[in-house]
C-alpha cells in the first residue's frame, strides 16, 4: 500500500490455481484501463509489472506495425503485449528498463518471473508451508500470508555481516530466494522450474573490453554526451510531474546538465545538514544556479535523522548497512510533496571515478605496474585465488610498497 496508492487489482483462477495482485503507483496511463493485472488480446496471457521500460514507444511501434489496436498508453500493455508476440524470454531480452515482471499462460500452463539486467527490481519467490509456489516485488506482502515461513536464514545473515547486505540469490528467510538480475524463472504446471539467463552482465562486459573504443579523445567526449543525453531522455516518458535529485557531485551535475542542453526543464532537489562539515549542499545550489533549475533545498539536523529510522526500518524488506538510506530517504520524502518520479546519478560513481578510493586505487596500480606480471596479477585476484602463502607474500609487499611511494 506504501507505493502509492492509485490503484490496485486483485485476480484469482481456482482452476489454475493462481492468484495475482497489484498496488499501482501510476506512471504511465493514469486512467483505469491501465489497471493491474492485464489481460492480453489474445487472452493467452496475464502480467503484473512494477517498474518501467524505457523503450517502450519503439517496441510499441514495431507492434503497431502488426495491425495491433492498443486500448492504453501504458507500457504495461507494450510489454504484455511483446510477450504474446514473441514468446517471454525473446521479449524480455527486448527490453532496456527496470523491472520486476510476472506473467501466466493459461495453455501452457506455466508462470514466467523475469527480472531487469541490473536488479533495480527484486522478485522474491519460493514455496510455503503447504508447498505453494509464491513470488512478490515486496517481501513484506508475502509475510500478510500464514502460510509463509517467517524465519530468519542464519547462513544467510552471515553474508548480510559480511557484505552490509544479503546477496542474491539469497534472502535474509529460510525458504525464500531472490532472482538474479538478468535472470529469467519458469514454473510450469507440474512444479517444475527452471531458470534461464537472458543477459550476462560480466560476459557484456567482457565483449567490450575486446573491442575497445578506436576514436580519439575528443570523439570519445562526444560518445559520452551523445549515451548520456539519450539514457535521460528515454527516462522522462511520464504522465505525472519528473524531477531530478542533484548531490553536485559529478553524476548527478551531469544528468541535469544534459536536461538543460535538451532544452528541458526540470525541477532539482537537494538536502543538506546543519552540521557543516557533513553538507555539501552547496554544490548542489552552486550548479543549480549554473544551469538556471528550480530548485528545492531542505536543510537536516540530527534529530530528523534519528526520527526517521523506524520508518526506514519498515520499508526495506532485509537488513541493508549503507548510511545514505537515511538522507536518500528523506529526500525523497521531501521531494515527494512536488513530484511523483525522480531521476538521479545513482550508480555512476562506479563509471566516473566518484569516489577518493578510485584515485587512491590509480596510484596504487602506478607502483604496482613496477613489479613483474606474475605479482601483478596474483595482487588483481586477491582476495579469491590467494593461497595462505601467496597472500602473506603479497601482503607483506605491499607494505613495502606503501613504504617506498
Amino acid at each position: 500500500y506504501h507505493r502509492g496508492p492509485d490503484d490496485n487489482g486483485v485476480y484469482a483462477d481456482k482452476e489454475n490455481r493462481l492468484g495475482l495482485a497489484f498496488q499501482r503507483l501510476s506512471i504511465l496511463d493514469l486512467s483505469v484501463h491501465a489497471k493491474q493485472p492485464m489481460i492480453s488480446k489474445s487472452m493467452d496471457w496475464i502480467i503484473v509489472f512494477n517498474g518501467e521500460i524505457y523503450n517502450y514507444l519503439q517496441l510499441k511501434k514495431t507492434l503497431s506495425d502488426n495491425s495491433i489496436l492498443w486500448k492504453t498508453r501504458s507500457d504495461t500493455e507494450v510489454v504484455l503485449e511483446s510477450i504474446a508476440k514473441y514468446g517471454f524470454v525473446k521479449a524480455i531480452s527486448m527490453m532496456d528498463g527496470m523491472f520486476a515482471i510476472a506473467a501466466y499462460n493459461f495453455k501452457d500452463k506455466a508462470l514466467w518471473l523475469a527480472r531487469d539486467k541490473f536488479g533495480e527490481k527484486p522478485i522474491y519467490y519460493g514455496k510455503d508451508k503447504k508447498n505453494n509456489f509464491f513470488f512478490s516485488s515486496d517481501l513484506k506482502a508475502l509475510m500478510a500470508s500464514k502460510y509463509f515461513h517467517k524465519k530468519i536464514n542464519y547462513n544467510n545473515s552471515s553474508e548480510y555481516l559480511r557484505y552490509g547486505y544479503v546477496p542474491d540469490p539469497l534472502s535474509i528467510l529460510e525458504n525464500t530466494n531472490k532472482l538474479n538480475p538478468g535472470k529469467i524463472l519458469k514454473y510450469d504446471f507440474h512444479k517444475k522450474m527452471q531458470v534461464i539467463e537472458y543477459w550476462n552482465t560480466y560476459l557484456e562486459f567482457s565483449k567490450i573490453r575486446e573491442k575497445p573504443f578506436k576514436g580519439t579523445y575528443d570523439s570519445a567526449k562526444e560518445e559520452l554526451i551523445f549515451k548520456i543525453e539519450n539514457a535521460t531522455n528515454s527516462r522522462l516518458a511520464s504522465d505525472v510531474p519528473v524531477g531530478a535529485f542533484l548531490s553536485g557531485g559529478i553524476d548527478s551535475s551531469n544528468l541535469v546538465l544534459s536536461l538543460r542542453e535538451q532544452g528541458i526543464d526540470i525541477d532539482t532537489f537537494s538536502i543538506g545538514f546543519e552540521d557543516e562539515s557533513k553538507n555539501e549542499a552547496q554544490y548542489a545550489s552552486e550548479i543549480s544556479r549554473n544551469l538556471k533549475t528550480n530548485h528545492n533545498e531542505k536543510i537536516l539536523n540530527d534529530n530528523d535523522c534519528i526520527n526517521i529510522i523506524p520508518d526506514i526500518v519498515k520499508f526495506f524488506d532485509e537488513p541493508f548497512s549503507d548510511p545514505s538510506q537515511i538522507p536518500t530517504f528523506l529526500l525523497s520524502r521531501f521531494a515527494r510533496k512536488k513530484i511523483k518520479v525522480a531521476i538521479s546519478g545513482d550508480g555512476a560513481d562506479e563509471l566516473f571515478g566518484g569516489y577518493p578510493r578510485y584515485k587512491n586505487t590509480s596510484k596504487l596500480w602506478s607502483s604496482l605496474k613496477k613489479l613483474p606480471k606474475f605479482l601483478q596479477r596474483n595482487i588483481e585476484l586477491y582476495p579469491y585465488f590467494l593461497s595462505d602463502s601467496k597472500f602473506k607474500f603479497v601482503k607483506s609487499l605491499g607494505k613495502k610498497i606503501r613504504k617506498i611511494g
